[in-house]
C-alpha cells in the first residue's frame, strides 16, 4: 500500500512522460502484489484452521528467490543494507505459494533486525534435501529466546521490530503444513540464519 501510495504522489507532480510510465508500472506491480498478500492471507487463515491442503507442484528455486529478492530491495536499499541472492538451478517439491510465503516473511523479518550490513538469500543441496537460507548480519538472537521465537507475538528486540511478532509464528504454521523444518541458528551481535529443510525432487 506504501508504495502505490508514493507512486500516485509522484505522479501529480510535473513529469517527463517516461517517468510517468515508470512510476505507473511501480504503482500496477504493488497492487498486484497486495493482492497477491490478500491471496496468501486467506491462505495463512485457512492453514491456521487446519482446512488447507497444499499442492505438491516441482517448484524452480531460481525465480522464487529471484522475485522475493526484488520485491524487497526498494525496502533493504532504504535502510542501507544490502540484499541479493545467490542463483541456483535447484527445484524442490512443494506448495509454490506457500513457500514463497514462508521465504518473504523471513527476509522481512530479517530486513527488520538488522540495522547495517548485509541480508543472502540462498539454498544448499543436502544428502535428502534442499536447505533455503536467509542469512542476515542483524542483531541475532539469545539463546534463551531461541525457542520462543515461533511463538505468536513474540519479538526478539520490541525496540527494533516495528511488527506484531506473528511473521515468524506464521512461518513455523506454514512449514509445518508443508511437512518441511523450519530451523534457526543465531548468536546475538552476529547475526542470523534460517533454514527451510525442503525433500529434494
Amino acid at each position: 500500500m506504501q508504495a502505490i501510495l508514493l507512486a500516485l504522489d509522484q505522479l501529480a507532480k510535473p513529469m517527463p512522460q517516461a517517468e510517468q510510465q515508470r512510476f505507473l508500472e511501480r504503482a500496477r506491480n504493488a497492487c498486484l502484489r497486495l493482492r497477491r498478500d490478500l491471496d496468501q492471507l486467506l491462505t495463512v487463515v485457512k492453514v491456521e484452521r487446519g482446512t488447507f491442503d497444499p499442492r505438491r507442484d516441482v517448484v524452480d528455486l531460481a525465480p522464487l528467490l529471484a522475485d522475493i529478492v526484488d520485491e524487497f530491495q526498494g525496502a533493504a536499499e532504504a535502510r542501507g543494507l544490502a540484499l541479493r541472492h545467490v542463483p541456483t538451478s535447484l527445484r524442490i517439491r512443494t506448495d509454490g505459494d506457500l513457500i514463497e510465503h514462508l521465504v518473504r516473511n523471513l527476509v522481512s523479518n530479517a530486513i527488520e533486525y538488522t540495522k547495517r550490513g548485509s541480508i543472502l538469500v540462498g539454498c544448499r543441496r543436502r544428502s535428502a534435501s534442499i536447505d533455503i537460507e536467509v542469512h542476515d548480519s542483524g542483531i541475532g538472537i539469545m539463546r534463551d529466546d531461541l525457542e520462543k521465537i515461533f511463538h505468536e507475538f513474540h519479538r526478539v528486540d520490541p525496540a527494533t521490530g516495528e511488527g506484531l511478532g506473528l511473521g515468524l509464528s506464521i512461518a513455523k504454521q506454514i512449514a509445518d503444513v508443508l511437512g518441511h523444518t523450519l530451523t534457526v541458528q543465531s548468536e546475538p551481535g552476529e547475526g542470523t540464519c534460517f533454514r527451510i529443510g525442503v525433500p529434494r525432487v
